[in-house]
Parts: C-alpha cells; sequence; structure tokens
C-alpha cells in the first residue's frame, strides 16, 4: 500500500499506478466519475478491502476506483445491476 497524498488527474492515476485501486478525495467530477482528486491510498486487489473498511470506519468521504478494469476480474462497474442466487438444498 502506498499513501501518496498528491493531487493528480483520473489520467495521471491511469498511468501511474496501472491495474491498482486508488483511494482518492475527489476535488474535481463525483465519487463514480473522479477526474481529479487528492490519492490518498493505492493498493493491490489483496489489500484494497481492508483500507476501504478502515476508511468507512473513520467515515472518510473518499472514492475508490479501479484503474484498469481487466476481463474477468469479478469487479461489477456500473449503476444498475443485479444478482440472483439460487439455493440446492439436499
Amino acid at each position: 500500500m502506498e499513501q501518496p497524498n498528491e493531487c493528480m488527474t483520473w489520467e495521471e492515476m491511469k498511468r501511474r499506478y496501472p491495474s491498482k485501486w486508488v483511494i482518492v478525495d475527489v476535488i474535481e467530477g463525483t465519487l463514480t466519475n473522479i477526474k481529479a482528486g487528492i490519492v490518498k491510498y493505492v493498493a493491490t486487489d489483496d489489500e484494497i478491502d481492508d483500507i476501504w473498511c478502515q476508511c468507512l470506519d473513520q467515515r472518510l468521504n473518499y472514492a475508490k476506483k479501479r484503474t484498469k478494469m481487466e476481463a474477468f476480474s469479478g469487479i461489477v462497474d456500473g449503476i444498475d445491476f443485479s444478482i440472483d442466487v439460487e439455493a440446492v438444498y439436499k
């Protein structure tokens, strides 16, 4: 995990931290459409859950986003989605 605490545009974040999660204090844009912000944390897939839970516990109004969505990565990126689960009893 890195803590750069540096202001960047979204394009700069994607170039500097490819295939990483960034947690950002958004300056320009929205929580779902970051245009620029202060990068507070940079994390791998393995680190993001713990770091994000800490941010939520501290009630920090940050955004989190992955700089690159890879095919079949298990990430749902959308506003309107559903997940169906079917229980099978034997």
